[in-house]
């Protein structure tokens, strides 16, 4: 394990604690992060969290609703992209009510 790429993120410890852990040359890291794309927290997360999923949804609708696409085209796009955006936010998080019924 490389400790010059690697970042040590604890919860429940305190400050004594954390130090001594960090004397074994790791870097401290904070929370929030985002790993492989998805937010890691260590509480339940809001509507503002999942903002990065709503607005590449909402980017994309607008940048296909300017181009001349099919029915096809567009039927194509939404189950390969929005599908598989949503379905892997899914597999890690249950989405709210709210953000489903985002405009």
């Amino acid at each position: 394990m490389n400790k010059s790429k690697t970042e040590l993120y604890t919860a429940g410890l305190n400050n004594q604690e954390a130090l001594e852990i960090s004397r074994l040359g790791f870097t401290m890291g904070s929370m929030p992060i985002r790993y492989l794309g998805l937010p890691l927290m260590y509480r339940k997360l809001r509507l503002s969290d999942y903002r990065p999923l709503i607005e590449r949804i909402a980017s994309n609708f607008n940048y296909w609703s300017a181009r001349a696409l099919s029915f096809a085209g567009r039927r194509q796009l939404l189950s390969s992209v929005i599908y598989d955006s949503i379905n892997f936010w899914t597999t890690a998080f249950i989405l709210p009510k709210n953000c489903i019924k985002k405009d």
